[in-house]
């Protein structure tokens, strides 16, 4: 069966290859207000080989893209070849057309339309909509699949609501203030909050608050981070915040090094230099090196 199968998708691909056949095809299928708008004098066949993970793995499929009449771009069709019923048919669909959107999507994505061609021995049998696959659960999927996602816009939410929320109050206070000039002075403002997550045994939460704020957050010294340790933590989280604050000044101290090390590479490299030589200066490896150019932090 794999090798007839083969055979079918080989002839079908072969005669769809003439645009006069696909253009065909569209003009008989498509929705007159669809072809009202297409310019299928741009119409021309696209190469899916490059196209991963999903259309590679389809030996079938044919892709056109036609332009638009009134703006300069396309609308894409992709034309399937089925010789027996798959049930999923609809997912897999949706999955190569989400691919060519993705592969041939700018800032805006293209529209494609799937043809599917299918000469089975028995007329189709499954469902042509996507949303018939969820069983029971499809008028909840047509509900949350393809609409617009749940934002939590941090901006949009008052300190005093966020406050409020129990567990996620810290985690959203936290990320929403990250970017202020001293991010300390606002961490003060839910101190009760992080008093709570210690009596609910929470104290992972805390250092992990610490650690992102020591990580992203502005703070203009060490000594004022202690004294917001002393100040407001519990004597048996102090040390680990302590502990937490000079190892990350330790990091700290250990990656500025580094980028000054990658700099003189850097500089080494611009007086074309020989990399075995800039690699024994600086310790650094041929392929670190090489990968420096044009970024003295080597951080493309």
């Amino acid at each position: 069966m794999p090798k007839i199968n083969h055979i079918h998708d080989k002839f079908f691909k072969k005669i769809m290859s003439d645009p006069r056949v696909a253009r065909e095809i569209c003009e008989i299928y498509l929705s007159p207000h669809i072809l009202r708008i297409l310019d299928f004098n741009d119409f021309v066949m696209v190469d899916t080989s490059l196209f991963d993970p999903y259309l590679q793995h389809s030996r079938s499929d044919v892709l056109y893209r036609v332009k638009f009449k009134d703006r300069p771009q396309y609308l894409y069709i992709l034309f399937e070849h089925q010789s027996k019923p798959e049930k999923k048919m609809p997912f897999r669909i949706t999955l190569y057309s989400f691919e060519i959107m993705r592969r041939e999507g700018t800032n805006t994505l293209p529209i494609v339309i799937p043809i599917v061609f299918y000469h089975g021995k028995k007329p189709y049998p499954y469902s042509r909509d996507l949303f018939d696959l969820f069983g029971g659960w499809a008028e909840l999927a047509k509900e949350i699949i393809l609409k617009p996602f749940t934002l939590v816009d941090m901006n949009q939410i008052s300190d005093a609501e966020i406050k409020q929320h129990r567990w996620t109050g810290v985690l959203e206070f936290t990320q929403k203030h990250i970017y202020s000039d001293n991010l300390l002075t606002r961490l003060v403002e839910i101190v009760p909050q992080l008093n709570e997550l210690e009596r609910m045994g929470a104290d992972w939460y805390i250092i992990s608050v610490l650690e992102y704020v020591i990580r992203a957050g502005h703070i203009n010294s060490k000594e004022e981070l202690n004294k917001f340790v002393i100040d407001h933590l519990s004597p048996e989280l102090r040390s680990k915040s302590m502990t937490l604050a000079e190892k990350f000044k330790a990091e700290g101290k250990a990656e500025g090094k580094a980028e000054g090390t990658r700099e003189i590479a850097f500089k080494l490299l611009q007086a074309d230099l020989d990399l075995s030589f800039i690699a024994r200066v600086t310790g650094l490896k041929v392929d670190e090196i090489k990968n420096l150019t044009g970024d003295p932090l080597g951080m493309k």
